[in-house]
């Protein structure tokens, strides 16, 4: 995949795919296979802030930093609907 300064849906989808592989939620039928709804909200969220800002060399996101941030994110989401 190259680096686009742009969200396109090949960035979307591995927004998607990389998100559904931190989760055990699956209650969401995709195109292609189950993912979460939370998932899909998130990942455009995640493409502006991890995806879209990698360098050309900079396509190595570890797994626990893409469990860091759904965390932070599903945190940041019950809060803001609580209120």
């Amino acid at each position: 995949m190259a680096v686009t300064p742009v969200p396109t849906v090949a960035l979307e989808t591995l927004a998607v795919n990389l998100l559904t592989e931190v989760t055990r939620e699956r209650d969401y039928v995709a195109g292609v296979g189950v993912t979460s709804r939370r998932v899909m909200l998130l990942a455009s969220t995640f493409c502006d802030e991890c995806l879209l800002t990698a360098q050309g060399n900079g396509w190595v996101i570890p797994r626990a930093s893409v469990k860091s941030w759904l965390a932070a994110h599903l945190r940041k989401r019950s809060v803001i609907h609580r209120r």
